[in-house]
Order: C-alpha cells, then sequence, then structure tokens
C-alpha cells in the first residue's frame, strides 16, 4: 500500500479537499502519476521536472500539471518536484503489486512560508485588504522577481505598479498619482512605519534602501486612491506590508549573495511540538559597484546593513503571540580627503562629506479569538531612527532624532454571515529633535535657527460596517476614522464610503470615496512661523473602476480617479527666484506653511494576467494632470511629482523547469523641476531663473530591465543563479538634485544621471 512520509503533510491535506483529481490507477501495472499544483493559487503547473531515484529517471509535467513513470519497480521510491521559484520538494512513495500511487504535490515558492496547511485561493485577483475598491497586491514571488538582484530592495519593486513613478534610481521612494512619498503611509503588519527606508537625510544626491527584507514578507499591497478607514494616516496613498511566520514543518538556510548584496535567512519551528516558528534574516548591501557606474568617487562608500527577526508561538488554539525586530544602518562616507585649511569648502559649505544612520523597530502582537466569529488583534510598538549629515568641516549640517511609542489594537466582528464589523484604536507618543535639512538648501546663515525639539501624542480610532447582499452581487462598507494630535488645534472626523458591484460573472463595478488628513511632523510644527500655525493637510478621494474578466487568470480593469487636495505642506521661500539681473535668496529663514491646495485627476488601464505556469505580468498605462495652486499668490502650476504618462509593463515566463525570463519597463514624461528654473540644455544644464514655478521639466524617463533565473537541483539542496540587467538599452535619464549657487547673487540647478547598463549576477542557496 502507499505510504506517505509525515514529513509531506500538503499531500494529506490536499488529496483530503480534492478527492475528485487524484488519478484512478490500473491495478496490474506499478505506476506513479500525479498532478503537480501551486501551493497557494491552486493552479495546476506546467514545465516542472520530477526526478525519480536520484535523476535516474525523470519527467516533465505536461500543460495540466500531470507526470506519469510506468513500469516502476515495486519497493520504496523518492520523488524529487522542482522548477525555478519554488522550494525543493521530496516525496516517498512505496510501490506494491496492488497500488499504483496517484499523488497531488504542492510546489511551495521560493519567498513563501512552508506551512503544515494550503489555501487555495480560487480568485488570482481577490481583494487583500476588504472594502479596498483600489488596489494592487503583489505576492510574495514577484516581490523577489522585482525587486533586484542588484539591491534585493522591495519597496522599488512598487514602482512597477500602474500610478507608481520613481524617476530617482538612487531612492527606494516613490509617488503615487502625483502623490510624493511623504504623503503615502506605510504599514507593516498594520503598524505605521515612520522610515520604511534607510537613507541618508538631506544627501540630495545620495542612496536610499528600503528597510524591509523581501525574504521576510508575504506581499505588498499598494491602495492607490480611497484607502479604507483602517490605512487612512495619509492624503495621498496607503502602502501595507505584512510579514510571514518562519515554517512551522523544517528547519530551512536561504543564503543569497550579489555584486552589491549579502543576505541570509533561516527559519524553523520553535519546539518540538511545532506550537512556534522562527525565522532570522541578515542583510549587508555594499554600493561600490553601483556608486562606480554611477560616475562617483571610486573611494565612495555606501552601506546599509539590518538585521530582523520573528517569533510566533500558539499559547492555545485560540491565542497566538508573535514578536518581530528589525535593527538597521546606514553609513555614507565621500571618500574626500582630510581638509586642507586654506580650503575648507572646496565642495561647497552645503555639501555632505559623510552621513550615518540607524533604524530600530520593535513590535509585539497578541492575536485572540475568543469566538468563532471574533478576532482581536493587539500590538505595541517602538520605533527610534537617527540621522545625520557632516560637512568637509566635520561640522553638522543636518540631523534628526526620533523616537514613537505606540499601543493599538483592532478587532473583526462577522456578527451575520453577510456582514462583519471592524473598529480600531491607536495611540502614540512621539518625539524628535535635531537641525532641519533644509538647511541643506539655504544660505548657510540660517542653520542656527533650523534647531527643533519637541513632542507629540496623538490618537486614531476607525469603524467600518460591511454589508453583502443576499445574492452576493452587491458589496457596500461605511465607515469612519477620527483622528487627533496635541500640535494641531483641529480634530479630523473622516468619513468613508465603497461599494462593488456585481454586473455578471465577469464583469464588476468598484466605487470609493473617502476625506483624509496628516498631521505635520514634528520638525514642521516647530520651524512654522510662530503667528501663522500648521493645520492638518486634507484631501477627498474619488475613484470609479470598471474590470471585466477575459478568463479566470486574466482581467481588464479602466480606473478613473480624482483627488481633491487642500493645505499642502511646504516651504516654498526655499528657492531662488528671478530679480532684476541676479537671483533673489530668502532674506529670512524659510519656514514650513500650508503652502497649496490642489488636485490629482486621471485615468488608468490595467491589462493582467497570474499565472503559477505561463506568462504573468501586467501592462499599465496611466494619464494623470497634478496641478497646484499657491494660495499667497493665487497662481496655478504642475505639481513637483505631475507626471503626465506613465505605462509600466512586468512579463514572467517560466521556459523550462530550470529557467525563467522576466523583464519590466518603465516610462515617464518628464516631472517638473522643481522651483523657479528655466532649463535651456540639459547636457550643458544651461540655467535661468523664471518668476514662475515649475516652469521646466526633466527629459522623459524610460528603463528596461532584464532577469534571467536559473536552477540547479541536488538531492538536498538548490542553486538558483540569477543574471540581470538593469538600463538594458542604456537610456540616459536625468535627475533633479535640488538648487545651487552662492546665496547672494547667482543660482541654478543640480542635476545629474541615474543608473546606466548595469549587469549584475547572484547567487542564492537553499537547504
Amino acid at each position: 500500500m502507499l505510504q506517505r512520509n509525515r514529513r509531506c503533510p500538503l499531500v494529506v491535506f490536499l488529496a483530503l479537499i480534492l478527492p475528485k483529481a487524484v488519478f484512478a490507477f490500473d491495478a496490474q501495472s506499478s505506476r506513479i502519476t500525479g498532478i503537480v499544483m501551486d501551493a497557494s493559487g491552486g493552479e495546476r503547473l506546467a514545465r516542472v521536472r520530477v526526478l525519480l531515484d536520484a535523476a535516474a529517471r525523470e519527467t516533465v509535467t505536461n500543460d495540466v500539471g500531470e507526470f506519469a513513470f510506468e513500469d516502476v519497480a515495486q519497493g520504496d521510491h523518492t520523488l524529487i518536484v522542482e522548477t525555478v521559484g519554488y522550494r525543493l520538494h521530496r516525496e516517498h512513495v512505496t510501490v506494491t503489486a496492488a497500488d499504483s500511487p496517484a499523488l497531488m504535490i504542492s510546489l511551495i515558492g521560493d519567498a513563501i512560508r512552508i506551512t503544515d496547511t494550503v489555501t487555495v485561493t480560487a480568485d488570482p485577483f481577490a481583494a487583500a485588504i476588504p472594502s479596498s475598491p483600489s488596489e494592487t497586491r503583489l505576492g510574495a514571488a514577484e516581490i523577489r522577481n522585482l525587486s533586484s538582484v542588484l539591491l534585493d530592495d522591495p519597496m522599488r519593486s512598487m514602482s512597477t505598479l500602474p500610478g507608481v513613478t520613481a524617476p530617482d534610481d538612487y531612492h527606494a521612494a516613490f509617488s503615487v498619482r502625483g502623490a510624493p512619498f511623504s504623503r503615502i503611509s506605510v504599514y507593516l503588519d498594520d503598524v505605521p512605519i515612520h522610515a520604511p527606508t534607510h537613507t541618508f537625510g538631506g544627501l540630495g544626491d545620495g542612496y536610499s534602501i528600503s528597510s524591509l527584507n523581501d525574504q521576510m514578507l508575504g506581499g505588498m499591497t499598494l491602495l492607490s486612491a480611497a484607502p479604507p478607514p483602517a490605512f487612512g494616516g495619509a492624503t495621498g496613498a496607503a502602502m501595507a506590508a505584512e510579514t510571514r511566520d518562519g515554517s512551522r514543518d523544517t528547519t530551512a538556510v536561504h543564503a543569497s549573495i550579489g555584486i552589491s548584496d549579502i543576505n541570509l535567512l533561516a527559519e524553523g519551528p520553535l519546539t518540538a511540538s511545532k506550537r512556534g516558528s522562527w525565522l532570522v534574516a541578515g542583510r549587508r548591501s555594499h554600493l561600490a559597484y553601483v556608486t562606480k557606474e554611477l560616475g562617483g568617487n571610486s573611494d565612495e562608500q555606501v552601506v546599509f546593513e539590518d538585521v530582523q527577526g520573528r517569533l510566533t508561538y500558539d499559547l492555545d488554539p485560540k491565542n497566538t503571540i508573535s514578536v518581530h525586530v528589525l535593527a538597521g544602518s546606514s553609513k555614507y562616507n565621500s571618500g574626500i580627503p582630510d581638509v586642507d585649511p586654506a580650503f575648507p569648502f572646496r565642495f561647497g559649505p552645503n555639501s555632505v562629506v559623510s552621513s550615518h544612520g540607524t533604524t530600530d523597530v520593535v513590535k509585539a502582537n497578541w492575536r485572540t479569538t475568543p469566538g468563532a466569529t471574533v478576532v482581536l488583534s493587539t500590538t505595541a510598538a517602538y520605533q527610534h531612527t537617527r540621522d545625520e549629515a557632516d560637512s568637509e568641516s566635520n561640522g553638522i549640517l543636518a540631523s534628526s532624532r526620533y523616537s514613537d511609542a505606540s499601543g493599538q489594537t483592532a478587532l473583526t466582528w462577522f456578527w451575520k454571515p453577510t456582514a462583519s464589523f471592524r473598529a480600531g484604536y491607536a495611540a502614540h507618543a512621539t518625539a524628535q529633535n535635531g537641525t532641519s535639512f533644509l538647511s541643506l538648501f539655504e544660505d548657510p546663515r540660517w542653520r542656527t535657527q533650523n534647531g527643533y525639539d519637541g513632542d507629540a501624542r496623538s490618537q486614531d480610532a476607525y469603524a467600518q460596517q460591511d454589508w453583502t447582499s443576499a445574492s452576493g452581487r452587491i458589496r457596500a462598507t461605511g465607515g469612519i476614522r477620527w483622528q487627533w494630535n496635541s500640535t494641531v488645534a483641529d480634530q479630523q472626523v473622516l468619513p468613508f464610503a465603497s461599494s462593488t458591484i456585481q454586473l455578471n460573472g465577469v464583469s464588476k463595478i468598484e466605487l470609493g470615496w473617502g476625506r483624509y488628513a496628516q498631521f505635520p511632523e514634528i520638525d514642521m510644527v516647530e520651524l512654522a512661523r510662530p503667528d501663522v500655525p500648521l493645520s492638518a493637510q486634507r484631501s477627498t478621494h474619488y475613484v470609479a473602476a470598471f474590470e471585466r474578466r477575459l478568463d479566470p487568470q486574466t482581467r481588464l480593469r479602466i480606473e478613473v480617479y480624482d483627488r481633491e487636495d487642500g493645505k499642502i505642506f511646504d516651504a516654498p521661500s526655499i528657492y531662488p527666484r528671478a530679480g532684476v539681473g541676479r537671483a533673489l535668496w530668502p532674506s529670512t529663514r524659510p519656514t514650513w506653511t500650508n503652502a497649496y491646495d490642489g488636485y490629482s485627476r486621471g485615468l488608468e488601464l490595467v491589462l493582467q494576467r497570474r499565472s503559477a505556469s505561463r506568462l504573468t505580468g501586467w501592462i499599465g498605462y496611466t494619464l494623470g494632470y497634478n496641478r497646484e495652486r499657491d494660495v499667497q499668490t493665487n497662481t496655478w502650476f504642475d505639481s513637483d511629482n505631475d507626471i503626465r504618462h506613465s505605462v509600466s509593463l512586468y512579463g514572467s515566463y517560466r521556459l523550462r523547469p530550470s529557467v525563467n525570463l522576466s523583464a519590466r519597463f518603465n516610462h515617464a514624461s518628464g516631472a517638473p523641476i522643481p522651483g523657479y528654473f528655466s532649463v535651456s540644455d540639459f547636457v550643458t544644464q544651461d540655467t535661468s531663473l523664471t518668476r514662475d514655478r515649475n516652469t521646466s521639466r526633466l527629459p522623459a524617463y524610460d528603463r528596461l530591465d532584464v532577469r534571467l533565473n536559473k536552477s540547479f537541483v541536488r538531492d538536498r539542496w538548490k542553486l538558483t543563479m540569477y543574471v540581470e540587467a538593469l538600463n538594458a538599452t542604456n537610456h540616459q535619464n536625468y535627475r533633479y538634485m535640488g538648487p545651487g549657487g552662492n546665496y547672494s547673487d547667482q543660482a541654478w540647478v543640480r542635476l545629474g544621471s541615474t543608473a546606466p547598463f548595469l549587469p549584475s549576477v547572484g547567487l542564492s542557496l537553499d537547504f
């Protein structure tokens, strides 16, 4: 009879829930037959290699995931099932004269948690966040494939999504439909993260990389418009990332190395009873190769490091606790030799010669299910960041020390099969001090006036009710969010509504509306005009979408959006302006104000296919208009992130069981150059000043990245080689690096080039 090894519980589980899918067998022959499936989606996998008894015989699954071995000798046998992008799977079977085994084998993606159970999702486009009318999700495998071998940065994977632009290759930050990164709230396991990137504060031509490790993530979801109340902490958009638990089944180790990155991860069960799991990851990015190819100083040093760990333990069937710790650091040194006393400012008084910073996050969560219909999640968190930028004379140009202690709880109550209620509350105690990074764009004589030291208390709460009609064709949500901050006089009460109308089996309409508010940072409050205190910036979102399924794995989506913005934060006086025959620099220290109103309106078209076996990816086009009005002068101008046309393409295809080819392409029409500059020649950077804001634009941004993954398998380990070409067409893209000048009567704009053609290779080992 067939005997399955207890180390492969996936087979037992799927055999129980999918008995009709198991092959019948011929009792007169000794055969092994089966079906190979994707564990996370249930899709049958083609072009998967199946090896019998250490490659004594092998075959490849057909287009519907089936395989067969004929004339198999009686006795014990081992199957090795593998394909690029998935974990190595071993299956132990026993063949007798009376039994021909028929197997159901589920492969787990490289970046997905090894688990004792499988959740089969019939819909590859099912909403990750309930009641969200505008969301795009990246699964763990997509994050890894889009993160880039060179930098291994999951935040950069977001820039390939429709409506998202990140034309500066140096930085992990991105904008969404004209909203800058400062207006995008980033959540990690539902906790708002203040510093989601390792960066060098104020280093205009510096670098940044995500503080998130792609090996730790289970998925990332972008909420481009009208986020539900639980994710409404900013006025532009929201991004929600979730960490995964470690394996409760086996101990596994992953190691990867590239030209600019080293990443190590280990995971396994926490106790012999497997009631918990542990997961530890460490990463070091050393960008010497990148900075050299970008034309930097050969002695320039750019290093990012972080260590993360997660523990999860089931106290009992109804209570689970988890702890997540992140500790990271960033170091930059320009490699400039010691200062010559005769030339104390060879590179300008605001030039950053060295910079360093740290990021620390600790989260502890208790999740309980007191009843079959109630889930309660409570989290305590502490965040601390420190950044400092130093000049050539070792003076501090800018610095920041930030800390936040918070507690939050969230309740989900499925009080009716067709209705659920969600509510939450959070409280934060925040402190921040330092020297504002505005000083890097100002006359140095204002630097001593840019110091700040303050604290704030904030609270927010939300409630939302979901309802589904008896037919299931209509889903509606109503909600409200309340926000309070001790530094701002007014409280915010923010309503929300969304609905989904299923027109037929393949078409639906989604609608969303919501109001949002974002409080100023402490440094903004401290460095605002005393007689004009800051108030919260606000926005109102409208979104409507039509979606049609072309087949179960392909969709066409058309979305229109409108975001009405008010009281947008800025320090507009930092920019020099045109005077009579000379540049006019600010005569007093620039201050933060509620400087602008505005809007972002547009249309987005997306054709997307999700398949574990064949082609997967998307084609997206966004037409957007992002305009702002200066409330002091009542003049309109294109916002700093006004990208009129953007195109996003991503495709991935498994050519053979061990070879996968993927490519991504981004096009963005040129963004405005912030300030009062007119650039007549981008090669010579000839610049003149104007009286109007944002009149010149950068040339269009184009970048094609191509990646090839090749796996090599042995009985106990799997080696994967990655070959990648960034900016494969070597297109010259420009980026804005801030204003320059003598702070008296001359001013110009500083422009630089982004990444040229950059080939890279990497290796990963799993065992």
